[in-house]
């Protein structure tokens, strides 16, 4: 008998798609013996050792291996071809090809990638189809897993997967804090919440992760914009390539394009002959398509002084960021259509809503709201048209918008009584008053600003129907609204401090029975599932960034995929996308420390966490391992670690 000093913890077969077994492989911690099932019926087995190169002094170990279902056309010669995945503990993915025909019977074997993790047994790969990538599920050992895709074809060594969504894991944990930071949008603000900080994971994957519940939002690559966003829009592309982003600030509006696509282009574009970008844009969205199966082809935007109607093709505007616009080489110039205010006129609130248009005027000493219908007809250059007379305003509204109830539209206006009003909008006689509903039943005299309201959605299912408002004080009322016979009804069901911060919310362009909430520097998604309120904060991912995005304005693009919500947002001066999971789980802030993290001590003085780690290094020169220890002191808010730091040798 002869002992081979490797662990052997799984022998099977593999089989093509058609015939029987053709050959059978060997795992074990080291190597992958191969040998064809012939030879081992016959008795004259002859094994084809498949061996992995060490690391250093860290071997590296098989720990799982994954065979992706392949379509027999995926080989040439059919039938006689197999190929598998084989993980390492250190992360390395290596690619083999079978042929039970040729010699050598394993004919090719490649490092395919390398993944940021300590991969275990659970690990699994998805063909996805000839021409796609191969997906790749990694559960951590003591570490983060994640969703990967893999290119297949062609084989270069060491392609970096592209990781698609984070597998959270925190164990081992050997300590945890639970800590009460005063947040209120990320950071700011004087409410009061529990976190819990964690020494989470071992080795080159020691971390402190505060865990937390929410939506995943994996953010693309941002790039570099402006500062001082107040408000975004997403507007269509006639070309059907990307689409268009405008910015809205305190004076001034900028426009921007980004390709379709993951790895989608941000572009510039020359504004010569689209909007009006001296001022700040109060509202803008695509004109709703002349008939239901049609795709918009106009966009509006408004600003104080006019109202420009225009199709926005990237062929006739979008240059790249980094190269000068040629104008030589910029299309024909689209048709544009314009409405300016006269008199001395000034729009200072303004919503789209499909055909509609949704105005507060400054009309003279008067405020006047007033609603007009949109169309393009080629004939005329008249595109907008007041439906029936204005309605008077007692004083400047904190904002107007549309809502939908049963099909109905309606106008909501925000008054500065800390009340909202809304109307019905009929296509014959224009606004028609039916409810004025107070905020709060106690509206505080120190502060009454705090209650006004900036903005509302309506959340509707087959059974209920819900009035979200957003106060500037940085409060939620809900109503829940009814019809009694011709009335409508509205009953204050519950209210949602997020702290002192005013909350914009947004309609899900999707669906009816979910809203976005931006409460600070924080993004919120509401939604009504079997119509119940449920409320959950949006947690961004972002690659090499350990502190959250300080998101100050959002967008939501407009997408026929049911699988597919991806935000616009603005952080600072960095522009990106982000895809939104469609439930909430535990989501993970990890501070990569590289070594054992072992206690955790939360310092009140210092508003620092103190953190005793260990870590174990090859000697070069004795051998063996050597052990050190060492304090780190890091933010909880920035996750930033201070110098000094203290280390101890020979721990």
């Amino acid at each position: 008998m002869v002992f081979v000093c490797r662990m052997v913890f799984l022998a099977t077969a593999l089989r093509n798609n058609f015939s029987d077994v053709n050959c059978r492989h060997i795992v074990s911690t080291s190597s992958y013996p191969f040998v064809k099932a012939s030879e081992i019926h016959s008795g004259n087995a002859s094994f084809r050792n498949v061996a992995f190169p060490a690391s250093g002094h860290t071997e590296g170990l098989v720990t799982a291996w994954a065979r992706p279902f392949r379509h027999p056309s995926y080989f040439s010669g059919a039938g006689a071809c197999d190929a598998m995945y084989v993980a390492m503990e250190n992360g390395s993915i290596y690619y083999i090809e079978i042929h039970v025909q040729a010699q050598p019977l394993v004919q090719n074997v490649v490092k395919a990638s390398y993944l940021d993790c300590a991969i275990g047994t659970a690990f699994a790969a998805l063909d996805c189809g000839l021409g796609y990538d191969d997906m790749i599920v990694a559960g951590g050992e003591m570490s983060s897993g994640g969703i990967y895709l893999l290119n297949i074809a062609p084989w270069p060594i060491d392609t970096r997967a592209k990781p698609e969504e984070s597998v959270i894991n925190w164990t081992p944990i050997f300590d945890f804090e639970l800590v009460n930071l005063s947040t209120g949008g990320q950071g700011t603000g004087n409410t009061d919440r529990a976190r819990v900080f964690a020494c989470t994971g071992r080795g080159d994957h020691g971390a402190i992760t505060e865990l937390r519940y929410g939506i995943q939002a994996t953010a693309q690559e941002p790039v570099d914009y402006l500062k001082g966003v107040r408000a975004l829009f997403v507007l269509p592309d006639v070309s059907g390539d990307g689409y268009f982003v405008l910015s809205s600030e305190p004076d001034r509006s900028f426009l921007c394009y980004r390709t379709f696509g993951r790895e989608g282009e941000w572009l510039e574009c020359n504004t010569e002959t689209s909007f009006e970008f001296d001022g700040p844009t109060l509202a803008a969205g695509p004109l709703g398509p002349a008939a239901p199966s049609q795709s918009p082809l106009w966009s509006v935007q408004v600003t104080p002084s006019v109202i420009t109607a225009i199709p926005l093709s990237q062929k006739d505007l979008a240059s790249k960021i980094e190269g000068d616009t040629n104008m030589s080489e910029v299309g024909q110039r689209p048709r544009r259509m314009q409405r300016r205010c006269e008199n001395g006129d000034t729009i200072i609130a303004a919503s789209l809503h499909g055909n509609y248009v949704l105005l507060a005027l400054h009309h003279g000493p008067d405020i006047e709201l007033v609603l007009g219908s949109m169309a393009v007809e080629h004939d005329k250059d008249e595109f907008l048209k007041p439906v029936s007379a204005p309605v008077a305003l007692t004083d400047e509204p904190t904002f107007v918008d549309f809502v939908e109830f049963r099909d109905r539209l309606m106008a909501v206006v925000g008054t500065r009584q800390a009340t909202l009003q809304i109307f019905l909008c009929d296509a014959h006689d224009g606004l028609i008053p039916i409810k004025e509903q107070n905020m709060l039943n106690h509206v505080p005299a120190s502060q009454p600003g705090l209650t006004f309201c900036e903005s509302a959605v309506m959340l509707s299912t087959d059974t209920a129907s819900k009035l979200f408002c957003g106060l500037r004080g940085g409060t939620v009322v809900i109503f829940d609204v009814t019809t009694v016979g011709t009335s409508l009804q509205l009953n204050r069901s519950q209210e949602m401090h997020f702290g002192p911060v005013p909350v914009r919310l947004h309609m899900d362009v999707r669906r009816k029975d979910s809203a976005f909430a931006l409460a600070g520097h924080e993004v919120y998604r509401f939604d009504m599932p079997r119509g119940s309120f449920r409320g959950a904060q949006l947690i961004f991912v972002l690659h090499d960034e350990d502190i959250d995005p300080m998101v100050q304005a959002i967008a939501q693009i407009r997408s026929s995929s049911e699988w597919e919500n991806v935000l616009v947002c603005v952080s600072n001066d960095k522009i990106f996308c982000a895809d939104v999971g469609r439930s909430g789980k535990i989501c993970g802030r990890r501070l990569r420390l590289n070594e054992t993290p072992r206690r955790l001590l939360f310092y009140e003085s210092l508003g620092a966490f103190i953190v005793a780690c260990t870590k174990s290094v090859w000697s070069e020169q004795g051998g063996g391992k050597k052990s050190f220890c060492s304090l780190k002191l890091i933010d909880p808010e920035t996750f930033i670690i201070p110098a000094p730091q203290f280390d101890q040798n020979h721990c």
